[in-house]
């Protein structure tokens, strides 16, 4: 199994205020998973393996960019 060295944390779902598709790296899948749970406004997201890219584009290519490894709800 091959070492991911860094994982991309992909918020699409909001509560209240929507700002978009929104993404950041993380060097783990544990600091994504933590990032994800403090922002209580973040409802959908999902994270990647890989880097993000520059400016992301729709949901669909950045999910596309690495094998999802985890998804998440508040829902």
């Amino acid at each position: 199994m091959p070492i991911i060295e860094s994982v991309t944390l992909i918020v699409y779902g909001w509560k209240s205020v929507e700002p978009g598709i929104m993404a950041w790296a993380f060097p783990s899948v544990a600091a994504a998973v933590h990032a994800a749970r403090a922002m209580t406004n973040a409802l959908d997201w999902a994270i990647v393996a890989g880097s993000p890219s520059p400016a992301p584009q729709s949901l669909d290519r950045l999910l596309a960019e690495g094998p999802v490894l985890l998804e998440g709800s508040r829902a």
